[in-house]
């Protein structure tokens, strides 16, 4: 059992403050399942997350991707995606001078997944908005004509989209921060900042709970704050009610 663990905070244009946290939490977290051969990676720049992605790919079993960051799409054009379609990709830190990690860093990920494996993938991810610095820190938009902030659920229905046409994607759960039409949020707690989705996994995520009870608990956490976010999960059926892990 393997786990893949993101998290950017040290964006020049738009900072973040929870992320590099959230994503030790969840490694602790993970620990606790079982997951003894982990990487995190914080404030990781382009070559890492990719070596990173190309890490957990190797080998069979069960395996975690949780990212914490900014997100986007790139159009056709870039050289991310070869088939003339927007595609939908992490931030890295350094993505002004490296690039940005494109969909396809994952396919090889998908792709290796066999019948005795499974990827779960949490994505808390922050997009375009305004700052409330009290409560709330949300991403300004670049001033980059190549690229647009987008909600995480349409990130997540390209992954399935593209994944499927290579029929790994029946072993792949995916939870998502929000749907298409909300925001990601990061939230000033009584302990410090923290991703709101990221916190609620923390709180619901427990030995022999079920992915779909799992989902049921962080849209109930999530439902209690005055944010309008509603976490998603998308997986084939027969993962619903399949013990977490």
């Amino acid at each position: 059992m393997k786990a893949l663990f993101i998290g950017n905070n040290d964006y020049i244009d738009a900072p973040l403050h929870a992320c590099v946290n959230d994503a030790a939490a969840m490694a602790l977290l993970l620990k606790s399942f079982g997951y003894a051969d982990i990487t995190i990676l914080r404030n990781a720049t382009r070559t890492e997350m990719e070596f990173g992605l190309r890490w957990l790919a190797q080998g069979t079993g069960r395996k975690w991707l949780h990212y914490s960051g900014h997100g986007t799409w790139a159009r056709a054009g870039i050289d991310y995606d070869k088939d003339g379609q927007e595609e939908d990709c992490f931030i890295p830190i350094d993505w002004r001078t490296s690039g940005i990690v494109g969909l396809s860093a994952l396919h090889h990920l998908f792709d290796s997944l066999d019948q005795q494996s499974r990827l779960t993938c949490t994505l808390d991810t922050c997009h375009s908005g305004s700052i409330t610095r009290d409560d709330m820190f949300l991403l300004a938009p670049y001033a980059a004509p190549r690229f647009q902030y987008v909600s995480p659920l349409s990130w997540e229905q390209v992954v399935l989209r593209r994944a499927q046409q290579r029929q790994p994607a029946e072993n792949t759960i995916l939870l998502a921060a929000c749907k298409a039409s909300e925001t990601a949020r990061e939230i000033r707690f009584p302990d410090g900042f923290g991703g709101l989705f990221t916190r609620s996994l923390l709180t619901s995520l427990q030995p022999g709970k079920t992915y779909a009870e799992v989902v049921k608990a962080v849209q109930e956490y999530v439902a209690q704050t005055k944010y309008e976010q509603t976490p998603q999960l998308n997986c084939a059926e027969r993962w619903l009610h399949e013990q977490i892990g």
